[in-house]
């Protein structure tokens, strides 16, 4: 389940802590830094093409919560979470976060076949570690 979507009946609870998972702390840089005014990316689909890949059904509500009610930023939903998409967003804009929305696979010290799902791709994007704070898509 997406620690994002749990709700406590009030608010999501995104709204109330901060809510994240890491594929490996070591991948990640762990200074802190505010995300108050922070713009954000956010991606996501609630279908996929593959049947194995179950509809992720809170999607559209997720990306317009975190965009509009937590920060500022741009929203792609379904058809438009490619990613020719993400690529083109991140080349045109500055973003502090990138959210996506969606089924991925993280291998415990393989990160090479790491694998985000995108809505146009009946198979997934294999992901490559880049450095120490980000991914790379081949």
């Amino acid at each position: 389940m997406p620690l994002a979507a749990l709700h406590d009946g009030e608010k999501f609870l995104i709204e109330k802590y901060s809510l994240g998972t890491m594929p490996s702390v070591s991948s990640t840089d762990t200074s802190y830094q505010t995300l108050k005014e922070a713009q954000v990316l956010a991606m996501g689909t609630k279908d996929f093409p593959r049947a194995d890949l179950k509809p992720l059904n809170a999607v559209p509500l997720e990306l317009a919560t975190i965009i509009g009610k937590i920060w500022s930023g741009k929203y792609f939903l379904d058809n438009e979470f490619t990613l020719e998409n993400l690529r083109s967003q991140r080349s045109q804009n500055r973003f502090d976060i990138v959210h996506l929305a969606t089924h991925a696979e993280f291998i415990p010290n393989n990160s090479n076949n790491a694998r985000i799902y995108f809505r146009n791709q009946g198979n997934s994007r294999r992901c490559q570690l880049r450095g120490t704070t980000g991914y790379e898509m081949v």
